[in-house]
């Protein structure tokens, strides 16, 4: 007896001691209230409704069968997960949570010994679909995308703790701690929520019309950098896990890449431009075909040998005559204004996963010397459409690489983004600016991008689909359609992205009538005059 009495004084002292404290008290967390996420007017894009946890102290049930039979039905789960939550070690168990309120007072009325309800919260999305994918998910450890991810650690709350020391029929006798829970702070978006419906509408019904595998499209201030709406199509429902599509999920504009085409032959132009290697009048001769080590490079309109100007290059969106001018730059310089423009770079966009793109450095991996009748034209690069949006920033703001955010502010104060750098003249980007507004014309091929009462300057680009083995498909291509508007006092600059439509395939059919029909929702939305 000496000896035993020893033993559980000593080496199993802090077993029962954990034992005896695990009876005698009851530790109950209660969740601190997730901030909640609001668009630039106030609108609530996510917030935390009141909800119940059903929770269980196990060595109180006296009857885990019967009370499993009980609470099944009501919390609608198989009794037999139930079960497993009644018959755990320890004095605390979660059975369920998140549960709605009337669940909650159901489970209470059962009155069943051992089982609490307790007030907890549960993630809502009040717009559905809307915003779903910039704002993103909430599992049990916080967020796990989107903007939740982004600023979990501000939206966080921190959960409060109450310590109640009770007898041995589990009442309440003292209380041992007490720490009340602390709701955590608010995120405020650039996004506009009435934009981004209607961008979503639009969007999906892009996508209906010419049967394509995706549409999406972004919107954002080009001074600022700030983001109005960005989605992809299709989206998803939040609201709905029963048919959650993690593909459905993805911000497309920032986590996918894709070989731009010609939207991407201001790089080359700006280069030029601004090393006074062309003008806009620089007569150029452009041939029906340019042989080029083992391809041989075409227009997508026939044509025999022309004389056209540098502006008419690109008003005509003709490849042959982009790579005569990047021919005069060189490829090494063409590189760097690549690089310069921000692509194969972070963006700086706050928001997860942003893919940076790649493209061929001179005598690097993937550079060879067919690159300079490739890269000029968006073809052998990659890119995400943010970096897109950025680089016709350049030529809307006159010169300037912003930033593209969608957080404006956090806990109620303003958030500061990186300064803008010039990395052309506004010279240049005037000259930029007059030849795109000309691409948006009946001569041009982006005059499906109009909009009524304003000037509108931008760029079409139709991109064959890479396959594996460093070959194009003749059949499947990314359509899109990228400029600003007022061209003559640029707000908004919008890019629109069709991947791979079953009808049609040039961006300035495919996709040049929605940046038309987003272009005149926003300008309204934002009562921006015309000019």
């Amino acid at each position: 007896m000496i000896l035993r009495a020893g033993w559980l004084g000593t080496v199993d002292a802090g077993t029962l001691s954990a034992m005896a404290a695990g009876q005698q008290q009851k530790t109950i967390v209660s969740a601190g209230q997730r901030g909640a996420i609001v668009d630039r007017n106030g609108n609530e894009l996510a917030f935390d409704r009141l909800s119940d946890t059903v929770i269980a102290t196990p060595y109180l049930i006296t009857d885990p069968q019967t009370a499993a039979t009980e609470l099944a039905p009501i919390l609608k789960m198989p009794l037999t997960a139930v079960l497993a939550k009644l018959i755990v070690s320890g004095g605390y168990s979660v059975v369920d949570q998140g549960v709605n309120q009337s669940v909650g007072t159901a489970v209470r009325k059962l009155g069943i010994s051992g089982i609490s309800v307790q007030d907890s919260f549960s993630r809502d999305l009040p717009s559905g679909p809307v915003g779903a994918q910039m704002v993103g998910l909430v599992g049990q450890n916080g967020g796990i995308s989107g903007i939740e991810q982004q600023e979990n650690s501000v939206l966080t709350g921190t959960p409060g703790v109450v310590v109640e020391n009770q007898d041995p029929r589990g009442q309440a006798l003292s209380t041992a701690v007490n720490r009340p829970a602390k709701p955590g702070e608010s995120v405020q978006l650039t996004v506009d929520s009435n934009i981004q419906a209607n961008l979503e509408a639009i969007l999906a019904g892009t996508r209906t019309r010419f049967r394509a595998k995706a549409v999406s499209g972004i919107v954002m201030d080009p001074n600022t950098g700030a983001i109005y709406g960005m989605a992809t199509a299709p989206g998803y429902n939040p609201n709905d896990r029963a048919h959650f599509d993690q593909a459905a999920a993805r911000l497309r504009s920032v986590t996918d890449l894709f070989e731009p085409g010609s939207i991407f032959k201001i790089v080359p132009m700006a280069g030029a431009l601004q090393e006074h290697l062309v003008t806009p009048n620089t007569r150029i001769v452009v041939p029906g075909a340019l042989p080029l080590f083992d391809i041989t490079l075409h227009d997508a309109e026939k044509h025999g040998t022309a004389v056209w100007s540098v502006s008419e290059i690109l008003e005509r969106s003709s490849n042959i005559g982009t790579v005569k001018v990047a021919e005069r730059l060189g490829y090494p310089a063409l590189a760097s204004w690549v690089g310069r423009f921000g692509f194969g770079h972070s963006t700086g966009i706050d928001y997860p996963g942003e893919a940076v793109g790649v493209y061929p450095q001179y005598g690097g991996p993937g550079w060879s010397g067919v690159s300079i009748g490739n890269v000029p034209i968006g073809q052998g690069v990659s890119a995400t459409q943010v970096q897109i949006a950025r680089a016709f920033a350049v030529i809307a703001n006159r010169g300037r690489l912003v930033t593209p955010h969608l957080v404006s502010k956090v806990a109620g104060k303003s958030v500061a983004y990186p300064a803008n750098s010039r990395i052309i003249t506004p010279q240049t980007a005037m000259e930029l600016d007059a030849m795109l507004r000309k691409v948006v014309s009946k001569q041009g091929t982006g005059d499906a991008a109009k909009v009524t009462g304003y000037t509108v300057a931008g760029k079409t680009g139709t991109a064959q689909v890479p396959l594996p083995g460093g070959k194009y498909s003749q059949s499947l291509f990314v359509s899109s359609f990228a400029g600003y508007v007022p061209a003559n006092h640029p707000r908004l600059v919008i890019v629109v992205t069709v991947d791979e439509p079953g009808v049609g395939a040039y961006g300035g059919t495919v996709a040049a009538p929605a940046f038309s029909q987003i272009a005149s929702m926003a300008l309204v939305r934002l009562g921006i005059p015309p000019g």
